[in-house]
């Protein structure tokens, strides 16, 4: 029996972000691709696109390659999730 589940939520939608910015647990982004990098500095990050799965690590970044569609970005784990986008 499931005791509790999880709503989905709306990702925020983050049309053309740069910079720094921070994420609650649990919280998702959905960006567009244009070529863009993220990296991480606190916390962890799963990063999905073209039907792939990516877990960064504080120190870690990832070129999201241009594409029509969007790419997910949620924070894992408990800990806010601070991440760069450039």
């Amino acid at each position: 029996m499931l005791t509790h589940a999880k709503r989905w939520r709306q990702p925020v939608r983050a049309d053309d972000p740069k910079g720094s910015t921070q994420m609650r647990p649990g919280g998702l982004y959905s960006l567009q691709r244009r070529g863009q990098t993220v990296q991480v500095g606190r916390g962890r990050a799963w990063i999905t696109f073209d039907g792939e799965d990516h877990i960064l690590e504080p120190g870690d970044r990832l070129r999201l390659p241009q594409g029509k569609d969007r790419a997910l970005v949620s924070a894992l784990g408990t800990a806010p999730l601070d991440m760069t986008i450039r």
